[in-house]
This record gives structure tokens, C-alpha cells and sequence, in this order.
């Protein structure tokens, strides 16, 4: 055994032995920094895909916020609208009636006149 110890000393002692530690330990460092930048690149792509993740859901909301919005004030002014529409079928069925009951002229009346005019 101690025979055996004594030539394994011998032989890590040498030149050709301690070159062989010394490049794996260079690749061993080479290898954990490539390691390391390899993890580092992993963590930011998977931040950068929960960011772009959420920046999507959040114009995803934004943009159904956006049409509930667009549909409340669509109906509110449906109402409107339709006053409006009504008003405006009875004035010119009004003036239908007022023209109706004249004989025909070439010079409308000017209360006529304003009310098309309206």
C-alpha cells in the first residue's frame, strides 16, 4: 500500500499531471460561468415573457373596458337619438299638414318656410 501511495505521488506530481488539473479546472470555471450566464438568460426570457403576458391581458381589459364604455353611452344616446327622430317626423309630418291644406303656390308662407327650414 505505501508502495502504491508513493507511485501515485509521484505521478500526480508531475508536470503532464498538474497540466491536466490545471485545464480541467479552466473548463471547470469556463464551464460554471457559461452555466451561470446560461441560467441568468433563462431567468430574463421567462421575465420578459410574464411582462409581455401581462402587458397583453392589460390591453386585452383595456379594450373590453373600452367597448363597455362605447356600448353604455351607445345606449344612453339611443334614447336620444330617437327623441330627437321623433321630433323630427312629427315637425315635418306637421308641415306636410300645413302644405297640405294650402292651395298650391309657387311662394311658401314664411312660418313654412321656417318650419322646413328646422
Amino acid at each position: 500500500m505505501l508502495l502504491s501511495g508513493a507511485w501515485w505521488a509521484q505521478k500526480l506530481a508531475g508536470v503532464t499531471a498538474q497540466a491536466i488539473a490545471v485545464a480541467v479546472a479552466v473548463a471547470l470555471v469556463i464551464g460554471g460561468i457559461w452555466w451561470l450566464r446560461h441560467d441568468a438568460r433563462m431567468d430574463e426570457r421567462a421575465s420578459w415573457e410574464a411582462r409581455l403576458t401581462t402587458a397583453k391581458l392589460q390591453a386585452v381589459l383595456k379594450a373590453r373596458e373600452r367597448e363597455r364604455q362605447s356600448q353604455a353611452i351607445a345606449t344612453q344616446e339611443a334614447g336620444v337619438w330617437q327623441a330627437m327622430l321623433a321630433a323630427s317626423e312629427a315637425a315635418s309630418a306637421e308641415a306636410e299638414a300645413k302644405l297640405a291644406s294650402r292651395a298650391r303656390v309657387v311662394c311658401y308662407p314664411k312660418e313654412i318656410v321656417r318650419a322646413l327650414n328646422k
